[in-house]
């Protein structure tokens, strides 16, 4: 089967930095996130104000636009990035607060009104003291930097409790460059610092590139980049020769192969690669990338959660169990696909409940002993890959997750268990082929579908048996669906 997979080559022009346009389409994208403090010399240019007109301030402007809806501002927890915030929501979030204090009033004739006075404090614009800067930087595949493009700006506000203690940062909110009106408003607005009068605010935070400022970075997959700067420039066919299912089988030729893939124990504390979030203490990403050896497994674990686009089949597995969308069979039958099982034993096979006993303030500053539910998901440490095989060629039709319990020192506490077999069917086939394969810095870029036509995944052949006609169509009849 041949199919178009989304590469997307993203000609990065409107933040230009000075660097060459590459002719060659990036082998990976970064995102690279930059705290800045704004009482920084770098930022004198963006927070300078002149005296006659008032203007000149990055912070006051776009707060402006944003009350007066010339852009939408969006929330910055994960998971609610598209979700548009309400301006009492963006006042609150700059540091708005409100006082109640009771009071007793007398009327005309004597009355005695009493009750509660709410008092708004409005929030300060000298409460922002930092922007967040978001970029999607291209590498090709000699790591050599092609191009980057800011995409992102959040205000970030100083926590003060009510006590007036300063309790950290948070960001209020995120304003988007793929906003036609905040491009607008950047690109219109220039400093008011002698020297940069002829600089626009979008050339100003373009240009802030200082490695002391970087925060986070983490791969993002071509889906996700298309999604952040609506583009999708070029696409890559891959040939998927080891996706079609025969009607008709060798019986002397043909097996059923079982293939376990395990995650090398050498590749255990690598934590920023599994997580694909990296932290300028752990050094550089590409020197990461480049040390960390075998990557082969990588798409089937890792990341341990969505990040950058990216989900690993763990992933995509675990949400199939909590939506019950795919089908599951038992591995202790006597043949494949043979024990269907329902979506309740599927659920507790995966995920567990624990009931633990904490403590909780109540409002008038009591303790109060309480049980709460806390869910886990069971850790799975390899796969188990069913192949059928005829000759050279290997077509993948399930994956079974063997899981494996650990204490809280990290040591095994029991033996790994298979946890059932899930055929490539499909709908599980449709799932593999819109998610791009987690392969932080390495070629081709691929989704997971065709990652397993190519049987990148390796690992150790632990079974083999023959296979008769009859046997396979009942299998085609699952694969089908």
């Amino acid at each position: 089967m041949r199919k178009i997979f989304a590469f997307c080559f993203i000609l990065f022009t409107l933040c230009s930095i000075g660097i060459a346009q590459n002719t060659q389409p990036p082998a990976y994208v970064i995102m690279q996130a930059y705290s800045i403090p704004l009482d920084d010399k770098v930022c004198e240019p963006l927070t300078y104000i002149d005296s006659e007109t008032g203007q000149g301030n990055l912070v006051a402007t776009i707060v402006e636009a944003v009350k007066n809806k010339q852009i939408v501002a969006y929330s910055p927890e994960d998971g609610s990035e598209n979700v548009a915030l309400s301006w009492d929501e963006i006042q609150d979030a700059l540091g708005r607060t409100f006082d109640t204090t009771y009071v007793v009033d007398y009327g005309l004739n004597g009355e005695i009104y009493t009750g509660d006075l709410v008092i708004e404090n409005p929030y300060e614009l000298n409460n922002v003291k930092k922007v967040y800067l978001n970029y999607l930087t291209s590498f090709d595949a000699n790591r050599n930097q092609i191009s980057q493009q800011l995409i992102e700006l959040s205000l970030v506000s100083l926590v003060v409790d009510e006590d007036g203690y300063e309790r950290g940062y948070k960001r209020a909110f995120v304003v988007k460059m793929s906003d036609l009106g905040l491009k607008n408003l950047l690109t219109q607005q220039n400093s008011m610092l002698p020297g940069f009068l002829h600089r626009s605010f979008l050339d100003l935070l373009s240009s802030i590139q200082s490695k002391s400022f970087l925060s986070i970075e983490n791969f993002v997959s071509f889906s996700r980049v298309n999604e952040l700067v609506g583009e999708n420039k070029f696409v890559q066919n891959i040939n998927n020769e080891n996706s079609n299912l025969p009607n008709l089988i060798n019986e002397k030729k043909g097996s059923l192969v079982i293939q376990k893939i395990v995650i090398p124990e050498e590749e255990f504390g690598k934590e920023p690669l599994y997580c694909n979030y990296f932290e300028p203490s752990y050094g550089r990403i590409d020197s990461l990338v480049l040390n960390s050896g075998d990557l082969s497994a990588f798409p089937l674990f890792f990341p341990f959660s969505e990040i950058g686009g990216y989900k690993s089949l763990y992933c995509i597995i675990v949400e199939s169990v909590r939506n019950n969308n795919l089908d599951f069979f038992e591995t202790d039958s006597k043949s494949f696909f043979d024990l269907r099982m329902d979506s309740a034993s599927v659920f507790s096979r995966f995920i567990t409940n624990d009931t633990v006993k904490a403590y909780e303030y109540n409002a008038d500053g009591s303790e109060e002993l309480v049980r709460l539910v806390m869910e886990s998901v069971v850790t799975m440490n390899s796969f188990f890959i069913l192949e059928y095989t005829e000759g050279k060629s290997r077509i993948p039709i399930a994956v079974c997750p063997v899981a494996q319990d650990y204490n809280q020192h990290g040591e095994r506490i029991t033996e790994p268990r298979p946890l059932c077999w899930i055929p490539l069917n499909s709908s599980f086939r449709s799932s593999l082929e819109k998610q791009e394969a987690y392969w932080p810095g390495k070629l081709p870029v691929m989704s997971l579908w065709d990652y397993f036509c190519a049987n990148y995944y390796g690992g150790e052949i632990i079974s083999e048996q023959k296979i008769t006609q009859a046997e396979w169509n009942k299998m085609l009849e699952v694969l089908s669906n």
